[in-house]
């Protein structure tokens, strides 16, 4: 069985955030998804994808995605 995170960080505390992912993959955790939520108060990332690529360079085994791209409106 594999076990991995999903979620995102609170707009304070991406660093607390990271900490966890890389401390995760210590732990053996096989992957993080990310949600991106705007206007909810929660997980708002405002960049998901640098979010992810930054994750990719303090990690190295751990499998990353986004779980969540909200897409921009076209008016």
């Amino acid at each position: 069985m594999k076990f991995g995170l999903f979620g995102g960080p609170r707009t304070e505390n991406y660093r607390a955030y990271v900490d966890t992912v890389v401390e995760a993959e210590a732990l053996g955790y096989h992957s993080n998804f990310l949600v991106e939520h705007h206007f909810s108060g929660m997980g708002q990332v405002s960049a998901s994808l640098s979010l992810l690529a930054y994750l990719a360079a303090r990690t190295t085994t751990m499998r990353l995605g986004p779980a969540v791209v909200v897409l921009p409106e076209n008016s």
